[in-house]
C-alpha cells in the first residue's frame, strides 16, 4: 500500500517534487529488491523510479550505481508475462540507458530485452518503449553490435512490420534501426530481414520520415548492400 501512495504521489508535479527533493529513489529500488515476488511493487516501483528520473541525473546516476539496471531486468524475468510491468520496466531502463554507465549494463542483458518483446509481439505500448531502449544501447558500437547479435534487427522490425499503422512504434523502430545500420557490417542483417523493403515502404507513407536526413543515409546504405553487397557509406547515430 505505501508504495501505491507514492506512486500515485509520483503522478502529481508536487508530489514528485517532494519525492525527489527527499531522495525516495533508493528506497523504492529497495522495497523492489526485498520483495522479487510482488508484481504489484515491482510495477508501481518502475513507475516511480522511471518519474523521479525524468528531471534528475542524479537521481537517475545513483540509481544506475545502486544496480539499477540489473534490478529491472530481474523484473522483466520474473514477469515476463506481465505486460504493463513489462511496458514499465523498459520506460526505467529507457532513463538509465541515457548514461553510457547504464548502457554498459544493460549491454551484457540485451537478450532480456528482445525476448520481452517477443513475448508481447501483438503489444504497441511495449514494442515502442522495448524499440525506444535499444535505441539507447545501439549509440555505440559496442551496444550496436550487441544488439545486433542479440536478435534486435529481428524484433526491431517485427515491431515495424506488426504495427505498421502505429506512428509512436515507429518513431522509436526506425531509428533503433538507424543506429544498427550505421556501422556497415550489421547492415547485411538489416537487408536480408527485409529491412531495405520495410524502410523504404515508410517513407512513401510518411513524407516526413523521406526527409529525414539519417533515414535518407540509412536507405542509401542499405540500396548499396541490397544492389550489389558493396559496403554501404556510413550513418550517423542518432540520441533518443
Amino acid at each position: 500500500e505505501a508504495m501505491h501512495f507514492l506512486q500515485l504521489l509520483a503522478s502529481e508535479e508536487a508530489g514528485l517534487e517532494e519525492l525527489q527533493r527527499h531522495r525516495c529513489e533508493v528506497e523504492v529500488l529497495d522495497a523492489v529488491r526485498r520483495h522479487p515476488h510482488s508484481d504489484e511493487i515491482h510495477l508501481d516501483g518502475c513507475i516511480i523510479i522511471n518519474a523521479v528520473m525524468l528531471n534528475s541525473d542524479e537521481a537517475r546516476d545513483e540509481l544506475i550505481r545502486r544496480g539499477g539496471v540489473e534490478e529491472i531486468v530481474s523484473t522483466l524475468k520474473e514477469y515476463t508475462r506481465s505486460e504493463q510491468t513489462t511496458d514499465r520496466a523498459f520506460w526505467a531502463l529507457q532513463q538509465m540507458t541515457l548514461a553510457a554507465e547504464g548502457r554498459e549494463r544493460l549491454a551484457r542483458s540485451v537478450d532480456v530485452v528482445v525476448e520481452s518483446m517477443r513475448q508481447h509481439a501483438a503489444s504497441a505500448v511495449v514494442q515502442e518503449a522495448g524499440c525506444g531502449v535499444l535505441l539507447n544501447l545501439a549509440f555505440e558500437p559496442e551496444g550496436a553490435w550487441s544488439v545486433a547479435s542479440s536478435g534486435g534487427i529481428d524484433v526491431i522490425l517485427m515491431a515495424m512490420e506488426r504495427h505498421e499503422a502505429n506512428r509512436d512504434v515507429q518513431d522509436t523502430a526506425v531509428p533503433a534501426l538507424t543506429n544498427i545500420g550505421c556501422y556497415p557490417e550489421l547492415q547485411d542483417g538489416i537487408v536480408s530481414g527485409g529491412g531495405y523493403a520495410r524502410l523504404r515502404k515508410l517513407t512513401e507513407a510518411h513524407r516526413d520520415l523521406a526527409e529525414d536526413e539519417h533515414v535518407q543515409a540509412m536507405l542509401q546504405a542499405l540500396e548499396a548492400r541490397h544492389e550489389g553487397g558493396a559496403p554501404g557509406p556510413t550513418v550517423p547515430t542518432v540520441g533518443h
